[in-house]
């Protein structure tokens, strides 16, 4: 239903966002998402706990003879889907993962607590006693909060990170210079804020149409031009010798899947700096 309701709406399987950071053929296994996924999930001690449990719990599935042929298979299914997933997700692309990509972790969780059930009823004579049931769920308990500590790093505190507080800053220019904006990383909460049109060079919200343009383009500026930019939106952009800024869009892309880098010469309308990502606003 899902694929169809896209084909039906926006004419494309899959989301074009997430077609820009498909590589464009696929030969070998990147190791952004590797090196992303291990800076989310040892974040803090609590994501080595998990792991020292997830390995343990394969374990005990391989060598517990309580467990069925079928309930192995439907457990290992389980536990193992999320390595699976993270190595389809450097195979096809090239680009880090952001913390939702922890979803699937919550999955392994809920097979491996099967395990630590299965594991307490060995040791626990009376299986429908008080104090099995009890145990159990201290058990199941634990690793719910284990995974829990995991995921906090990544959950808000409250107040506005570097990212909400230059979007507030890029619509307060905006709400005084009206137009049609661009913008590629971090331009999730921007296009949030703002009330002026947002091209997402990233491809968030865009059509099919935009992943045939920056595929076959060369210039930004003519990039730009075909949907009528008025201001263009970087970050760290790094100056040319021709006293141009050299801009690469998408900037996540390592170059196998789609990116395009040239030089645009507009001036520079606005510029500001907060925790160490200069932000710089163009204008032709």
């Amino acid at each position: 239903l899902y694929i169809i309701s896209n084909v039906y709406i926006f004419e494309t399987p899959m989301p074009v966002s997430g077609q820009v950071k498909s590589v464009l053929s696929i030969s070998i296994f990147h190791q952004a998402t590797f090196d992303s996924l291990v800076n989310r999930l040892y974040a803090n001690k609590y994501g080595y706990v998990f792991t020292a449990i997830y390995f343990s719990s394969l374990l005990m599935i391989m060598k517990l003879n309580t467990f069925s042929v079928m309930q192995r298979i439907l457990l290992l299914t389980a536990i193992l889907a999320p390595p699976l997933y993270y190595l389809q997700t450097s195979l096809r692309s090239d680009w880090p993962i952001w913390g939702w990509y922890l979803y699937v972790l919550p999955l392994a969780v809920l097979m491996t607590s099967v395990v630590i059930d299965k594991v307490i009823e060995r040791k626990v004579n009376h299986y429908n006693s008080y104090k099995y049931s009890y145990i159990s769920f201290l058990g199941v308990i634990s690793l719910a909060l284990v995974t829990t500590l995991i995921f906090k790093p990544i959950t808000s505190s409250g107040k506005p990170n570097s990212m909400t507080l230059a979007a507030m800053k890029i619509n307060s220019y905006a709400e005084e210079h009206p137009g049609v904006y661009a913008m590629g990383d971090r331009a999730g909460i921007v296009g949030y804020l703002l009330k002026s049109p947002i091209i997402q060079l990233e491809g968030l919200v865009m059509d099919t149409e935009y992943l045939k343009s920056l595929e076959n383009s060369t210039d930004i500026q003519v990039l730009l031009q075909e949907y009528d930019v008025d201001y263009y939106i970087g970050t760290n952009l790094i100056k040319s010798d021709k006293d141009c800024y050299i801009v690469d869009e998408p900037k996540q892309s390592r170059g196998y899947s789609r990116k395009l880098v040239s030089e645009l010469c507009w001036n520079k309308s606005l510029e500001f700096e907060i925790s160490n990502v200069k932000n710089t606003i163009l204008e032709p």
